[in-house]
């Protein structure tokens, strides 16, 4: 027995596969009752923001991740002064937050996760001013590309605010 699957999608899905894909594969679920509605609401949310906000939101979690091995990795075998340990450790937690804030409320748009990123953003730049010179340009450069990829993913999150 075959059923026909009317799909309406909105305008501003155009042509683009991502949000087709999403758009129907939101839908199945929802007619099958594995998802809730406020669910296909909120269905990667991030893909109707665009591809440049996606590729700006991946920038972001590649950054938490890596920084998150980066500082645990150094708070065991890199530190070898006293203080050393501890900054390392409080760093990897700093990432660690923001990479499960990247991955579940800033992905679905909520705009107090795009504050939050800040936090992770103005850390790292204070990096640059309070130690070396060498290995801080390291974490001001993750610090600017942070807020570059900040800065392009705004457009998406106010217009979820309508």
């Amino acid at each position: 027995m075959s059923q026909r699957l009317e799909l309406r999608v909105s305008p501003d899905v155009g042509e683009d596969p991502w949000l087709l894909a999403s758009a129907l594969t939101a839908h199945i679920c929802y007619r099958r009752g594995t998802m809730t509605a406020r669910a296909v609401r909120h269905a990667h949310s991030l893909t109707r923001a665009g591809a440049p906000a996606r590729m700006a939101w991946i920038v972001l979690v590649a950054i938490a991740v890596l920084s998150f091995v980066n500082h645990a990795v150094g708070s065991v075998a890199i530190a070898e002064k006293d203080p050393e340990p501890l900054m390392f450790a409080l760093f990897a937690g700093l990432n660690a937050y923001q990479a499960v804030v990247l991955l579940v409320p800033y992905r679905r748009l909520q705009p107090w996760a795009w504050w939050l990123t800040w936090v992770s953003v103005a850390a790292f730049a204070l990096v640059f001013p309070l130690t070396d010179p060498e290995l801080g340009s390291f974490y001001l450069g993750a610090a600017v590309v942070s807020a570059l990829a900040q800065a392009i993913t705004f457009r998406g999150f106010r217009s979820d605010r309508t």
